[in-house]
């Protein structure tokens, strides 16, 4: 899976700060999970799996 996908990011969105997967996965791999992403029609798939 490429990385880059939960490395933060600048956003001009004024409610957040582009954090939002990092934080996730920090806490998905704290408890010994994994995270999957795949193609889902145009849109994006996360499997998480613990």
């Amino acid at each position: 899976m490429a990385d880059i996908l939960f490395l933060p990011f600048p956003t001009h969105d004024s409610a957040g700060v582009g954090l939002r997967l990092v934080i996730a996965k920090a806490i998905i791999d704290a408890h010994g999970g994994i995270v999957a992403c795949e193609n889902n029609n145009g849109g994006t798939r996360y499997t998480i799996t613990l």
